[in-house]
Parts: structure tokens; sequence; C-alpha cells
């Protein structure tokens, strides 16, 4: 779709992509291959930093230089709030090889909210040879996030070690914990619900103690400055705090305790989409890989005007995906997309001169290697007509001049 993304990438990057990208870009030869990978890829939280932040660039890339959307604002849940910072921040994006050894290094994701979770076996009483599986694990709950929190204090210490993570939309979150409890409350709740992968804590009040660690690794990140090409124009939303705002609006904010706080604090999808389109923001694009977010925004303001699309839906082609959303887009106008650079310059000038497509139903014809390659042509041009009078007439004479025939006048036939 874009042949120059990986040029677009390496000027936007410095070493962030020198050795190979199998560890954050899971690919496999069978979908028991991929899926996999994927399951060990959640529990690898550097890496699931390395892909957050290739993927809101590239995508942004597409999205602004490919198709020429111009976006007012830019608002994004969890890790898609803190790599907007990237995206949308050259300077911010040139330095993002620096925090990965740090990632590395710090034993907030080594060992106290990921791997190992100390920090959970220190809160909720856990020894140290407890497995993880035990009392750390994620489900998705088909119910709203106050239908959850009833059924919580109903339930009172039976899920002391429950926790609302993310709010995905009005009627659907995220919980994690310890896994007995957390079926205690399904079993409550008596909704849909579904296991998923939580590779590390976030969004819970046993974060807020490492707050000044993840800080620490974050310190190169600055405010995206207005002046700068990336985001000139753009409203940057922050979901940190009692509401919701552009960034640019707080005072004197440190970006590194910004995203402390994002990982810190419930993250609240619902609450986001509502503010940013109070605030007079319509059409939503999502430029994340799949497509919960437009779905999860098409739930939330299913009573309030707006578009909401998505660059990628899982199980479908890339291509016709991009175009549907840019078709989308273009009619209702006011976003910049076009789709001319999708396409090659000769094509396009092949397309406004308007030079027929070749069909693809006509065949060239070689009668034993003995004549030239010929233009099949119409059936309804005045030659072709006359060629087939003359097998016509042809037919009806004796099968040895019918034979001569062709040979001396029938070099060329159509089929």
């Amino acid at each position: 779709v874009m042949p120059g993304l990986h040029e677009v990438i390496a000027s936007k990057t410095t070493r962030m992509w020198d050795t190979s990208d199998e560890g954050w870009n899971v690919r496999g030869i069978s979908a028991k291959d991929i899926a996999e990978k994927e399951t060990a890829f959640l529990e690898r939280q550097v890496d699931m930093f390395r892909a957050g932040v290739y993927h809101s660039v590239a995508f942004t890339a597409v999205a602004r230089d490919m198709l020429g959307i111009r976006p007012k604002a830019a608002c994004g849940l969890s890790l898609g709030e803190v790599t907007t910072l990237f995206a949308f921040c050259e300077k911010n994006s040139k330095q993002s090889h620096e925090i990965f050894p740090r990632l590395v290094a710090s034993p907030v994701w080594q060992e106290e909210l990921a791997v190992k979770f100390n920090a959970l076996r220190k809160a909720w009483g856990f020894a140290a040879d407890t497995p993880v599986a035990e009392f750390w694990g994620g489900f998705v709950v088909h119910a709203s996030r106050e239908r959850v929190q009833h059924a919580m204090i109903e339930l009172g210490q039976q899920v002391s070690c429950v926790r609302i993570v993310i709010v995905n939309d009005a009627k659907s979150c995220l919980i994690a914990g310890v896994p007995s409890q957390c079926q205690a409350l399904l079993a409550q709740l008596g909704c849909l619900s579904a296991p998923i992968e939580q590779g590390m804590v976030g969004h819970t009040a046993e974060v807020a103690q490492y707050k000044p660690q993840i800080a620490k690794i974050y310190e190169t990140i600055t405010m995206p400055e207005r002046t700068c090409p990336e985001c000139a124009g753009v409203e940057l939303y922050s979901s940190v705090g009692d509401r919701v705002q552009p960034l640019h609006s707080k005072r004197n904010v440190s970006i590194p305790e910004h995203v402390a706080c994002i990982y810190a604090e419930l993250a609240d999808f619902e609450r986001i989409a509502k503010q940013v389109s109070a605030d007079g923001y319509k059409v939503f694009v999502e430029l994340g890989p799949n497509d919960a977010r437009s779905v999860a925004v098409k739930d939330i303001l299913r009573d309030h005007k707006h578009v909401s699309v998505a660059f990628d839906r899982k199980g479908q082609n890339a291509w016709r995906q991009i175009l549907r959303m840019s078709a989308v887009l273009i009619s209702h106008q006011a976003t910049g997309c076009q789709v001319s650079r999708l396409y090659h310059p000769t094509l396009l000038a092949a397309a406004r001169a308007g030079t027929p497509k070749p069909n693809r139903t006509r065949k060239d014809i070689e009668v034993n290697n003995r004549f030239p390659y010929v233009q099949r042509q119409p059936m309804d041009r005045p030659d072709a007509l006359l060629v087939m009078h003359q097998k016509e007439q042809l037919q009806r004479q004796q099968p040895s001049e019918s034979a001569a025939a062709f040979r001396t006048k029938g070099s060329k036939l159509e089929a």
C-alpha cells in the first residue's frame, strides 16, 4: 500500500529497528503457530511497547502522507494514548530507542508489575513460589461498568482482589485479578465473558506506588510542541485526572509523570469518546491493528451524529479495507482524504485520458507457431463479422476445399 513506509519509519526512529522485528511483529506459518506466538508476545511488555509505537507511527504516516487525512485531534486508550506522543512528535519518536534499555533494566516491568508480578504477591499475600496463573488473570465482561461495580459491592470481600482495568464501551469492560474471584463475579453477573491474557498489571491502585519509576523510564519524552509540523493544529487528548481534555490545556505538565498516570488510572474509553465528541469532533479514524475502538465508538455514540471507521479489520484484505474506509471519509468530506496516491501515476494518467482498459477475455491466437500473435477483435467489428461470414461460406463447401481455404485465407481466425 505504501512502498515508502520503511523509509518513513527509518526517518522517524533510530536504533529502534536494528534487530529483527520477529519479537514485536508476530508472524507464523499456521494459525496454531501464530496463536502460540501471540500468547508469548502478550507477556513481553518491552515488545508490546515497541509494537505500539511502530503501529502508531506507521498508520499515522499512511493516514496523513498517503491518504491526505487532516486530523484535528488525537486520542487513545492506555498504550494508544501514550503512542500519540510519538506519532505526533518526531523528536519523541527519534528518542524512542532510548526507552528500551530502561524498560528492559527496570524492575517495574521485569519483576513488580509483570513477569514475576511481585507487586501483587506483596499486596495480596501470595508466596514467591505461587504460580502467576493462580492469582492473576483477565476476562472481557459483557456488562456495563456500573453493573460490574454494583456486583462487586454486593460480593464485598469475596472479590477483594478483582479490579476493573478497562472500560471498552457502554456494554463491556475488562476485569483482572485472582481468577477464582473473577469467576465468582462472573457468576454473580450471569453475563457472557471470555478469558483474556494479561501480561502486566495496569490501571489499578497497585500501580500507584511505582509511578516514579515509570516516569523515570520515560524521562526523555517531552510535550509535543504546537509549532512542530506533526502536531500543528492537532489537539492531543489526555484522559488523566478528573476529566478528559486536550493535553496542551493543562498547565505545567510533566510528560513522564503524565505517562505514569496513564498506566495507574482506570482506562475508560467510553468517557474519552463521549468527551471528544462533545468537543465537536464527529469523525473517528482508528489507526491501530484491528477495529475494536472504532466499533466501540459506534456503540458509545449510537445516539449522536458521528462517523467511525478503521484502517484494519481482522480477516479483511488490507487494500480493500483501506479503500472502503477512504470511500466513507471522502463521502463525508472535510477530512482531506483522497486515494490518488495509492495508484501509480501512469494508471492515473490513463484514467484521466479515458484510455480503455484491456479486455482480459480477449486472447491472441497462434496456429502451430507459424503465425504471429494478433489482437483478438471484438465480435461486433465489421472485419470480425466478415471473418465469420467467410467461415460460414467455407463450411458449406466440401471438406477438402474447406481445409485449403482455411490454410490460404484463414491464417488468423477468431476463436
